[in-house]
């Protein structure tokens, strides 16, 4: 009986696994022509709603290192998406901004997370995506997540 309870809580989380990389991978693939990934098309899509950011800041909204952030940012400042600035009050402080060629690139990047997004809420009602949604806020704070969600 308690076996049944841990397969079916395994279940879960192998269900969502499969959904976010089957998800991320899909991105990435119709990025591709783009030269982004999932993660870069990511950081476009922060950097274009937050403004600059801290890799500090962008390591915490992704919930990722830092050293992935850097070497993302490393391999964004190569193909010319991003690049950094040094605070002037605080030169200790680098603040990564979208440059033109990665601003021209929201526009694309909305639209593949859009179709994407609306993939995978085929058939499901407005009804039905508001429980999922507080579904998995709730599962979100018990593996120790925030409101942050909401």
């Amino acid at each position: 009986m308690k076996n049944d309870k841990i397969y079916k809580e395994y279940k879960i989380a192998r269900i969502l696994n499969y959904i976010v990389n089957r998800n991320r991978n899909n991105i990435t693939n119709d990025l591709k022509h783009e030269s982004l990934t999932h993660a870069e098309a990511r950081i476009i899509l922060i950097l274009s709603h937050q403004g600059c950011l801290t890799q500090d800041e962008l390591a915490q909204i992704m919930y990722i290192d830092k050293s992935a952030v850097t070497r993302m940012l490393q391999k964004m400042m190569d193909k010319g998406f991003v690049s950094k600035r040094q605070e002037k009050k605080d030169k200790r402080y680098q603040y990564i901004e979208l440059t033109e060629k990665g601003t021209r690139m929201k526009e694309s990047v909305m639209h593949v997370f859009e179709e994407h997004n609306s993939q995978m809420m085929q058939g499901i009602s407005e009804e039905e995506e508001q429980k999922l949604r507080i579904i998995l806020e709730k599962i979100g704070q018990n593996i120790g997540g925030s409101d942050e969600f909401k």
